[in-house]
């Protein structure tokens, strides 16, 4: 028993002996495919917001239907704090956001020349006119003559015509003066919901509640009666009818994104003024 013990044993140490031993092999460096990825490199998605930050269509008829100011359930807290984590020290505010009440309301009518710029030589002003010259002499079988001067003429002024005349005048200065044919009306709005040129309604960022430097007010000006005939002031030929319409701009204002993380400069529908548009009812003959 001790004999088949032990020759088992020496059997089980002869078996290692004859054991290969592999050195391990070095590592074998490969390129990687397009489609592999570093961890280092990957960075996970933020997780998407189950709330939307979309205000969805808004009824607003009094300033042009396109943007509303106090619009229902504003995340303006929100915004202000979206706003405040990412402004950079000595960041310009005046670049995104405008207040469109400061400076002229129209332009400057003394700084728009009513011809073209005069003209410096020598230190001289130089005008530009035009000079024509007459080449055509006259005949030669037409003999010269001199004729007399003629007579001063008299002209006899009515002073009390004058004077009654002068009412009637003012009167009819009074009535010519400049009606529009479509009213509108101008105001100055702090927008918190618009529609963009992309047909998405977006919140306009307008906190101005919590900070002064955070607000865009613009100009809108909106057809008092949209839809209705012009003045009737204005007569128009058999056959036509007229109508006032809404027209719009595109400007750019700062809006908060759909997923709420972030902001960005859009363009949007901005009313402008109103139109009276002229068309024709009956067919021609």
């Amino acid at each position: 028993m001790r004999l088949m013990f032990g020759s088992q044993v020496s059997g089980f140490f002869a078996a290692l002996l004859w054991i290969p031993l592999v050195a391990p092999s070095p590592p074998r460096w490969r390129a990687y495919t397009s489609s592999s990825y570093y961890y280092t490199d990957y960075t996970f998605p933020k997780p998407q917001s189950k709330h939307k930050f979309v205000p969805g269509p808004q009824y607003c008829p009094d300033t042009g239907r396109t943007i509303c100011k106090g619009v229902r359930n504003y995340p303006d807290e929100h915004i202000y704090q979206l706003v405040s984590s990412t402004k950079a020290r000595r960041f310009n505010f005046t670049t995104v956001f405008v207040d469109e009440r400061d400076g002229d309301i129209e332009p400057n009518n003394e700084l728009l020349p009513e011809g073209p710029p005069k003209i410096q030589h020598d230190g001289y002003v130089v005008y530009q006119t035009a000079v024509h010259y007459d080449y055509h002499l006259p005949s030669a079988s037409v003999p010269w003559r001199y004729a007399a001067a003629p007579a001063a003429a008299t002209t006899t002024i009515n002073t009390q015509s004058i004077h009654r005349r002068r009412r009637p005048i003012i009167r009819r200065q009074i009535e010519n003066e400049e009606k529009p044919v479509c009213p509108a009306r101008t105001r100055f709005v702090p927008p918190q919901a618009a529609l963009n040129d992309n047909s998405e309604w977006k919140y306009i960022v307008n906190v101005q509640n919590k900070d002064v430097r955070f607000r865009q007010i613009i100009r809108v000006d909106v057809c008092e009666s949209p839809g209705q005939p012009c003045t009737r002031e204005i007569s128009l030929p058999f056959g036509y009818v007229s109508q006032c319409k809404q027209k719009f701009i595109k400007k750019k204002l700062l809006a908060l994104d759909a997923d709420g993380q972030g902001t960005s400069v859009e363009n949007f529908f901005i009313p402008s003024c109103c139109v009276c548009h002229v068309t024709r009812t009956t067919q021609r003959r």
